[in-house]
This record gives structure tokens, sequence and C-alpha cells, in this order.
């Protein structure tokens, strides 16, 4: 599938590009995973390599609205696993995998005295997937 301009969804909802910061998206597709590797007595690597590979990806947001922070509630649960549909460039296609969102911390960075109106400062977020 063609990349169809977003980066991640949880359902139907997709994340918002515009509340990506500026070189907000990072991934590291595709990692491979050992089991029981070892270094022999003459310095050989011996690998054991499983077949189930996971995806890294990190996320950094620009400053949000209330608006914004409760979408990007919406699209990553916080301490959840969730499936998510993302853009895999290892593979310059859409993948689903089940990702640990690990707890976000909301900062707010000002609250208008006359209209009670926040905004939250910028969040960074690392998607592990199982």
């Amino acid at each position: 599938m063609a990349f169809e301009g977003w980066v991640i969804k949880n359902g139907s909802t997709v994340l918002n590009n515009d509340l990506l910061a500026e070189k907000g998206y990072k991934s590291n597709p595709d990692q491979q995973t050992d089991e029981d590797s070892y270094t022999d007595g003459n310095g050989k690597l011996h690998r054991n390599i499983l077949s189930h590979l996971r995806s890294k990806i990190w996320l950094s947001t620009n400053e949000l609205s209330v608006a914004e922070k409760l979408h990007i509630q919406t699209v990553l649960p916080s301490r959840r696993l969730v499936t998510l549909t993302y853009w895999n460039d290892e593979r310059e296609a859409y993948l689903s995998g089940d990702f640990y969102v690990p707890d976000i911390d909301w900062v707010m960075q000002e609250i208008d005295k006359k209209t009670f109106s926040r905004t939250y400062e910028p969040i960074s977020v690392t998607l592990i997937e199982y």
C-alpha cells in the first residue's frame, strides 16, 4: 500500500500530523530479536534470531491545546496495549502491530486567567512493539 500521508492510526482514528513537531516522527522498524545468542571462546558471535520483528516509534509534538491533547489520548491511550497501524519505512508499507503506550506526562504550559483555556507543553512518546 502506498503512503497515504499519515503515520499512525488506532482503529479508524488517524493521528493528526499537524500535531507533530518538525522531525517529530522517527522509527526503527523491523528490529531483530535474539534468544540465547552467545560469543564462543574464539570470539565468534553465534546468533539465534527470532522470526518476529519489532518496530520502535518515537513521536514528538508541538505545544497542544486541550482538544489536541484529547485527540492524542484517543489515538494513544496511556498504559495500554494497543493495536496500531503505522508506516513502516523499511518495507515502505503500512503494517499493524501491538504496541505498549507508556505513561505520558501532561504539563500545563499556560492557563488563561480570563477564559481558563489551557495549553500543554510538547510531549515525547516512545512506542515499542510487542
